[in-house]
Parts: structure tokens; C-alpha cells; sequence
């Protein structure tokens, strides 16, 4: 009997876990998703906004940001931001559409746009 004792003790021990870890999980979704919706509101702007970013090495990435009503194609590095050149709005628009709608041509655009700019491209 006292096995048996010990046996339904050790089963409401687990449940009592279970049932505070899956409350702990819960806390921490909707304490994230709270955090997530506080920072998107902190950091969204409606004059700043990133068309396209492309990783070309190790924190490295080269984006097409829309300031207000124009275009430019910027490098990002670990301590290092360098403005590679501008676009002109039909350029950006185009860009812009070929984003919204799916179009995976993107990347041959993209390409296009770096081979414009590849003069003014830092030199290793």
C-alpha cells in the first residue's frame, strides 16, 4: 500500500509541473508578441521604409530604402553604412511592384541596378 501511496504522489507532482511549465510557456508567447508589437510600433515609419535587402557576406547587406519619394541603394556593414548610389523613382517604383507582386525576377533586377552602381563599390 505504501507503494502504491508514493506511486499517485509522484503522478500529481508531475502534473502539478506540467501544468506550471505550459503556464510559463504561455507567459513568455504573450509577453514576446507584446514586446514584438511594441517594437514594430517604435521602430515602423512611414517616411522610412526597406524595399529589398540582400546578405553579401558576413554582416554585410546591400538595401534599396525608400526616403519619402526617393530611392537609394545603400551598403550596411558591421560598424559601416556607405550610400552606393540613387535611383530614379521609376527604377524604384518598378522594383517596388516586382516585390509586392512575387515577381522572383527580383533578384535579376537587383543585379541589374549593383551592375550600375559597380564603380563606386569599394575595392578589396
Amino acid at each position: 500500500m505504501i507503494f502504491i501511496g508514493a506511486t499517485q504522489h509522484s503522478v500529481v507532482q508531475l502534473i502539478e509541473v506540467l501544468i506550471i511549465f505550459v503556464f510559463v510557456l504561455v507567459i513568455t508567447v504573450v509577453t514576446t508578441k507584446l514586446l514584438a508589437n511594441y517594437q514594430k510600433g517604435k521602430t515602423s515609419s512611414s517616411h522610412i521604409q526597406v524595399i529589398e535587402a540582400m546578405k553579401v557576406g558576413n554582416n554585410k547587406y546591400v538595401e534599396i530604402v525608400q526616403v519619402l519619394d526617393e530611392y537609394y541603394v545603400i551598403a550596411l556593414a558591421k560598424d559601416n553604412v556607405s550610400m552606393l548610389g540613387q535611383l530614379t523613382k521609376e527604377e524604384g517604383e518598378a522594383l517596388k511592384r516586382s516585390k509586392n507582386t512575387g515577381n522572383t525576377a527580383f533578384g535579376k533586377t537587383l543585379n541589374e541596378v549593383m551592375a550600375k552602381f559597380k564603380d563606386t563599390l569599394p575595392k578589396k
